[in-house]
């Protein structure tokens, strides 16, 4: 991770080597799509991370960290819903109402995800 991008190395090596584990190139290329995977997620990080500005960067890390690194979806989504919470106003209710409605769309998300984790 650099200060431009947006995810760790962690992150980073993990995503490659799903990538890696999904995409089969076959032959002598096997040995090298996973640095190519590695080199085009650390650039893609870096070149649209730099885009978001830096008062998010921190909270939208440690979100992809909840969920690429600690596989930790109730925390996630928790932090999701309070992270777009102070993101957007909802004309004509005040921070409390906004707050509750969020946390409980947060709730609504968590338990979609238990049930679709369920099914699997």
């Amino acid at each position: 991770m650099s200060d431009k991008g947006l995810l760790t190395k962690v992150v980073e090596e993990k995503l490659a080597a799903s990538l890696d584990d999904l995409i089969k190139v076959g032959g002598v290329w096997e040995s090298f799509d996973g640095i190519a995977f590695k080199l085009a997620i650390s650039t893609l990080d870096d070149t649209l991370g730099e885009k978001v500005p830096e008062e998010y960067k921190v909270k939208i890390r440690d979100l992809i960290s909840k969920i690429i690194e600690e596989e930790d979806y109730n925390t996630a989504v928790d932090m999701a819903f309070e992270f777009a919470d102070e993101l957007i106003d909802v004309p004509g209710l005040d921070d409390d109402m906004e707050a509750f409605i969020f946390e409980g769309m947060g709730k609504i998300a968590v338990a979609a995800i238990v049930a679709l984790k369920k099914d699997q």
